[in-house]
């Protein structure tokens, strides 16, 4: 999965192989929040962010999103996955699915990408607003720590 936001705009993407690969990042991930990234962005004012995944720092990832003049967070720190919010989005969205899975049951790969859908789209906006104002924290948390752990 691959998830992606604004904190108006989400978008979940299920990944039907086993392995990323920079070409279905750029292919088909990528490709399909462009216009978020680049149109609905001419002020600059969104950033994306990916981890240091080689999928994400491979050369036609970043040539990709040179030429579409997409709005980079490039300065990730070494521990960057812990100050990533998205790390915060899957621990919640577990947590949900857990508790909605004791009620349901899980049938079928089909079933569960639905219920992680609906889980997903069920998280309140307030949420992500409130991850998404939490990085000025996270950065200077990891900034004290010279780019170490942080708790986040």
């Amino acid at each position: 999965m691959a998830f992606g936001g604004n904190g108006k705009i989400r978008t979940l993407h299920r990944i039907e192989r086993p392995t990323l690969n920079t070409d279905y990042y750029i292919n088909h991930i990528l490709s399909s929040i462009e216009t978020e990234l680049c149109e609905d962005n001419e002020e600059k004012e969104l950033i994306f962010m990916q981890d240091l995944s080689s999928v994400h720092t491979s050369k036609q990832t970043k040539l990709w999103l040179q030429e579409h003049n997409v709005n980079v967070m490039h300065d990730w720190p070494p521990k960057g996955p812990d100050m990533n919010p998205v790390e915060n989005v899957w621990a919640e969205l577990v947590r949900r699915l857990e508790i909605h899975w004791r009620q349901t049951g899980v049938r079928n790969r089909d079933q569960l990408w639905e219920d992680v859908l609906q889980v997903f789209h069920e998280l309140p906006e307030e949420y992500f607003e409130n991850l998404i104002r939490s990085m000025p924290r996270r950065v200077r948390t990891v900034s004290s720590k010279h780019g170490g752990w942080a708790k986040y």
